[in-house]
C-alpha cells in the first residue's frame, strides 16, 4: 500500500506539496477503503454512471477526511488544495485500477485486510 501511495503522490502536480505526503497518503487510503469496485466494473469509462460513482466516492472521502482531521483543519486544507487535488487523486487511482486486472485485485486485497483487521 505504501508503494501505491507513493505512486499516486508521484503522479500529482507540484501543488500536491500544499497538502503534503501524509494527507495525500491518507486520502489514497480512504479512497481504497471506499473504492466502489463492483459498481465501477459495470460502468463504461467516462459514462454518467462512472461520473456519479466517483462523485459519491469523493463525498465519502471528504466526509471521512473531515472526521479524521477535524472540521477546522479540514476546511483550510480543502480551500488550499484538496478541492483541486481530490479529483486528480481519484483519476490517478481509476486509471491505475482500470489498467490491469492485477491492480483491481490489489485494491480488493487491501480492502479485505482492513476489514479483517477491524474485526
Amino acid at each position: 500500500m505504501g508503494q501505491f501511495q507513493a505512486f499516486v503522490w508521484s503522479e500529482l502536480p507540484p501543488r500536491r506539496s500544499r497538502l503534503g505526503r501524509e494527507m495525500v497518503a491518507d486520502i489514497v487510503a480512504l479512497a481504497v477503503q471506499e473504492w466502489p469496485s463492483e459498481l465501477l466494473s459495470q460502468c463504461d469509462a467516462l459514462s454518467a454512471e462512472e461520473t456519479k460513482a466517483l462523485a459519491d466516492l469523493a463525498e465519502n472521502i471528504k466526509r471521512q477526511a473531515q472526521l479524521l482531521y477535524g472540521e477546522r483543519k479540514f476546511r483550510s486544507l480543502w480551500i488550499i488544495a484538496l478541492q483541486l487535488l481530490l479529483p486528480l487523486i481519484l483519476e490517478v487511482i481509476l486509471e491505475w485500477w482500470r489498467d490491469r486486472k492485477v491492480n483491481r485485485g490489489k485494491i480488493t486485497l487491501w480492502r479485505r485486510h482492513w476489514k479483517i483487521d477491524r474485526e
